[in-house]
Formats: structure tokens, sequence, C-alpha cells
């Protein structure tokens, strides 16, 4: 199993190896690899730690791990998993590539969180070999994988898949091909109201202590600058382009990742993070950008209730879940209350977004949205039944 960057270290994935079609000796790429390794064997040694696995399995598994500067390298491979940037012009030419130089008899994989599959096979010449297997980050802590089918794939590349899965351990979600799929279909209007709430005049913390207790093990705005707020509003891009009636993302978000508070990995997202410390702490610079947006439309910082943030921010889940419903992208409503849970840390003890909605009744659902959609607008709008 081969990808650009590593996908899970549990002794059941045997290789992991750089796949990238540009300047494979570039120093850049061996510092990436070096951390790379330091990662996985931080990590192995905490399972040590643990007696999982045992410390004589830590070896055999770090051996099974082999890295590559070559694409060709992969000729001989059962699966390829790419997990390139998150953009079609740099994953479809991997795609085509890989295809050329790998067996007829491989199975080729993306790890796409957002990108049609239909747009990424364009040009290959065997796409019944081809789906999604979206692992979710950090993904050997992470049971969920969205397995994402299209009209041409093989019920035996299907099947060979879902084994793979169970052997790994995971808990698979089949999805219909479509932007977004299911988490990021309904994570990221989630991000988008998120936003909005700050525009209007909600503070960060106000909004992440909110759902922290409704149950998230991490409130949203925390969690955009853990993702990567280019990260973010690069995927509601891509949602909204293939989605018009979703609606734009605020400004706020736009101008900072403009000024390189893209999260973490910058030190600035919303929150300002000290070298080597993930604590949030407030940024003047961020306010900032945040209070000259508000100003621009004519609002101002306020207090909202808890349950005013709460009630936007699952509405708007819910309300995007009516049309993955309407447009079958799965099969059952129970496949969204288990990629809500294990992908987005939906609290485990509500059941689910769409348990949520069935506790709450159809017509309560319905006025909420209907209140919320002359409120906010028509991305509060339901799908028709």
């Amino acid at each position: 199993m081969l990808a650009r960057r590593f996908l899970n270290e549990r002794d059941h994935l045997r290789e992991a190896a750089p796949g990238n079609r540009r300047v494979f000796e570039d120093r850049r790429r061996r510092d990436a690899r070096q951390r790379a390794m330091r990662r996985i064997e931080d990590s192995l040694r905490k399972r040590v730690a643990q007696n999982t696995p045992a410390s004589d399995r830590t070896r055999e598994i770090l051996g099974r791990i082999s890295w590559s500067e070559k694409l060709e390298d992969a000729r001989p491979v059962d699966l390829v998993i790419e997990a390139v940037y998150e953009d079609l012009n740099v994953k479809r030419p991997v795609v085509e590539r890989l295809e050329a130089i790998c067996s007829a008899q491989t199975v080729l994989a993306t790890n796409t969180s957002t990108l049609s599959l239909t747009e990424l096979a364009a040009g290959m010449q065997r796409p019944e070999r081809f789906l999604g297997l979206h692992f979710f980050n950090p993904a050997h802590h992470m049971p969920l994988v969205e397995v994402i089918r299209h009209d041409r794939l093989s019920p035996e590349v299907l099947a060979a898949s879902l084994g793979l899965l169970k052997r790994l351990r995971k808990t698979p979600v089949v999805v219909r091909n479509r932007e977004g799929f299911v988490v990021n279909r309904l994570f990221m209007p989630y991000m988008e109201e998120v936003f909005w709430l700050l525009e209007e005049g909600a503070s960060p913390r106000a909004i992440d202590s909110a759902m922290v207790r409704f149950g998230f093990p991490m409130g949203p705005v925390a969690l955009s600058d853990m993702t990567g707020l280019d990260v973010v509003v690069n995927g509601h891009g891509v949602l909204q382009r293939a989605m018009p009636r979703i609606g734009p993302f605020s400004h706020i978000a736009h101008r900072l990742v403009a000024a390189g508070h893209l999260g973490q990995k910058t030190g600035e997202g919303v929150y300002s993070y000290r070298p080597g410390d993930r604590t949030p702490l407030d940024s003047p610079a961020a306010n900032a950008i945040i209070a000259a947006v508000r100003a621009e439309r004519g609002a101002a910082a306020r207090d909202f209730r808890s349950e005013e943030i709460e009630e936007r921010l699952v509405m708007r889940m819910i309300c995007e879940a009516t049309y993955v419903l309407a447009e079958e992208i799965v099969d059952l409503p129970d496949d969204i209350d288990v990629a809500t849970v294990l992908g987005l840390g939906f609290p485990d003890f509500r059941g689910g977004l769409m348990r949520m909605a069935r506790d709450l009744g159809e017509a309560q659902v319905r006025s909420k949205l209907n209140r919320l959609a002359e409120e906010h607008g028509d991305r509060f709008a339901p799908a028709t039944p």
C-alpha cells in the first residue's frame, strides 16, 4: 500500500511511500519523510508502553515500511492509495500515471475528502478498478473510512476493499460519489455557519464553549485551526462550485487565509499558538480582522446564548443531511449517524445526527429549518420531501 503521506502505522499496512509526481529528490521531501518516520516511531513507542503491540512487534512493523522516491516502485503492488494535495489538477495526473505504471489487476484508490471521483477518473483506462478510500486524520486512531463508489466501479473491487478495511479493524461507510461525500458534505456547512456566527458578533470562545457543552470533543473554531483554515476554505469552495445553494463562506475566513493565518501549522489562525504548544490563545491580529469585517457589514460583538449557537450549527448539518438523503448518497440514515459520530466527533450519547433529528420529530425539524431560513437565508432551506 503506497501513499505520499503515511496513513496508518498498524501492522496491517505493509508499506507507505511518497508518490509525488514532481521532484522526488527535493530536500524538503526527504525532510518530510524523516519527520513522518519519527512520528510513526513515536506512536509505536506509545503503543509499546501500553503493551499494544508488544515490544518484539515494533521492529517488525517498522520493517514493513519502505520508502521510495519513484512512482515506478508501485508497479508490483495490489493496492495503491494516493494521498497527494487535495487539488484536482495535482491528483488527476498522479492517478493517470499510476494507472500507466501498475498492472491491470492493481486497485487504485484516492484518499480525497471532497473531490468528485468522476472528474478524477476522467482520463483513466480502467475506472472500474478505481475507488475512494477516505481515511480520517489521524488514521491510526480514527476508525471511520468513507468508501466512495461510482457508477463504473467493479463490485469485486468494492468487496475486496471492504474486506481489507475489515482486516484493518476500520469501520467503513459506503457512499455514492458526490463532492464532499458525507462527512465533509456536513462538515463544510457546519464550518461555514461557524464563521457566519463570528461575523455576526459571536466570540470564538463562546462558539467553542457552546459546542463542547453540546458534547463535541473540540470546539469548531479550534478545530478549524487544527484542520487548517486554507484546507477548510478550499474544501468549502469545492462544495460551493458543485452546489451553489450552500452559499458563500464568510469574508473573515478568506482574509485570515490571505493574511497567512492558517491555524496551528503557522502559529496563527483564529487563535494564536506558541511553538510546540497547541493551546489556543487569543490572537489580537485575528481579532482585528474579525472586527474589520464586522464593521463593514454593520455588525458588532455581542453575546450569543449557547442554545442559539447550538441550534444554528446543528440544524445547519441536519439541513444538509436532508440533501444527502434525497440524493441517495448513503443507503440508510444510520450511515449518517455512524459517519457523524466516528468522523465528526458528534456526541455519541445523542446517537448521531439523524438520530437526534428523529428524536426531535420531522415536524419540529422542518419548523426550525423554515424559521432559520427566514432569518438567515436559503442555506437553511431543507430538501423537498
